[in-house]
């Protein structure tokens, strides 16, 4: 069955269900006729400058519009093109929810594409086709993203010597003592922690945090590390130390329980059964 002829129990075309705040027919009409008025006024720049060359004996062009950079308009229209449908796609991934679920990799891969403009044509057929496979995918890429987490967190698990996810674990790099006098939170650190309160979020069934509430403003806010431990909702505790490493001990068993039962069904035979301390 094509991405186009599947609906959901409604009779709504599927990709509704996946994206049910977005119309992905006005969006597109929309995204057309910003692209065609900027091939009018591209026009309009053009006939300009023709007008102007015939009466300063320059050629064609030599109206500048554009800051002083001699460019091409028919280069321009395509650079445009791309520039609205690469933030398209990226607002399609905000709006639907979707990025929460991406795994690392995943994310990666989309960003790469975002920023290099070699993103899929802008059509319903390819929206709704992507859409569908990733929301079939989301479970599979959370609990990969779960276990990306975890061999970034724990010593034992990068030194391929894992044991069951414990009450506590201890974090490199998370504190930043370049100068030795006055200790402050890593962005790289902060980054890592970021990504467990993402999926201890997902796993209590708690709206993702807003990026603007990241980790690193919250500890730098709370003059952290010499604050003391800090609490990240009712998950876990951090508290940092002058060699650079910080201590993380979680609150909630159950959230550890379900870590270890993600970790372990991708990692048979390594990881014994999920089990708090």
């Amino acid at each position: 069955m094509s991405p186009e002829s599947k609906q959901r129990d409604d009779g709504s075309p599927a990709s509704e269900a996946i994206i049910p705040s977005i119309s992905i027919e006005a969006l597109i009409a929309k995204r057309d006729a910003a692209i065609e008025r900027y091939e009018r006024a591209a026009s309009l720049l053009r006939e300009a400058s023709d007008i102007a060359a015939t009466i300063t004996n320059r050629s064609s062009y030599s109206l500048r519009v554009d800051n002083g950079r001699n460019r091409d308009f028919s280069t321009d229209y395509k650079h445009v093109t791309e520039q609205l449908d690469a933030l398209v796609w990226e607002y399609l991934l905000d709006q639907s929810g979707m990025r929460t679920f991406l795994d690392d990799e995943t994310k990666k891969l989309w960003d790469k594409a975002i920023d290099t403009r070699d993103v899929p044509a802008l059509t319903r057929e390819n929206i709704e086709a992507t859409f569908q496979r990733l929301h079939e995918n989301r479970g599979t890429m959370f609990e990969r993203g779960v276990c990306e987490v975890f061999r970034k967190l724990s010593w034992d698990y990068k030194t391929n010597n894992p044991r069951r996810i414990g009450k506590r674990l201890v974090l490199r790099g998370v504190v930043d003592n370049f100068w030795k006098k006055e200790c402050r939170p890593s962005h790289d650190g902060c980054n890592r922690l970021d990504d467990l309160i993402r999926v201890c979020s997902i796993l209590d069934k708690q709206p993702e945090p807003d990026h603007r509430q990241r980790a690193y403003m919250q500890l730098s806010n709370a003059k952290w590390p010499t604050s003391g431990a800090f609490t990240f909702g009712d998950w876990f505790t951090v508290k940092g130390f002058m060699n650079g490493n910080a201590h993380l001990a979680f609150i909630r068993p159950d959230i550890v329980d379900e870590l270890n039962r993600i970790v372990a069904r991708h990692h048979k035979n390594i990881l014994p059964p999920a089990e708090s301390e």
